[in-house]
């Protein structure tokens, strides 16, 4: 059974441990999203986002993302819960006791 072709529309990088394509679309004109471009050199260098490493960002950006990322929001969202204490899980001290 062989691998079928990317979507149309859809980025053609194949993601070998997901045994398909990206589902990302590509910038108009490109064969690839962001993430797998060809022009990795002039786009800069992709580093992981520091509140979310299950994404990356190019570092020339890296300052922008940061106020954007939804990480950032639903981190905010639940600190401004009523129920909400930071900290409240960790364990203090060597003996276990909060």
């Amino acid at each position: 059974k062989g691998t079928p072709p990317p979507e149309a529309g859809r980025c053609t990088f194949f993601v070998a441990s997901k045994g398909r394509y990206c589902r990302f679309r590509p910038a108009p004109g490109r064969a690839r999203c962001g993430a797998h471009s060809e022009n990795a050199a002039e786009d800069g260098e992709r580093v992981p986002c520091p509140l979310d490493p299950g994404h990356t960002v190019y570092a020339n950006r890296l300052k922008q993302h940061l106020k954007i990322c939804s990480k950032r929001r639903q981190e905010d969202f639940l600190a401004r819960q009523p129920f909400f204490r930071p900290g409240v899980n960790l364990r203090l001290g060597a003996g276990g006791s909060a």
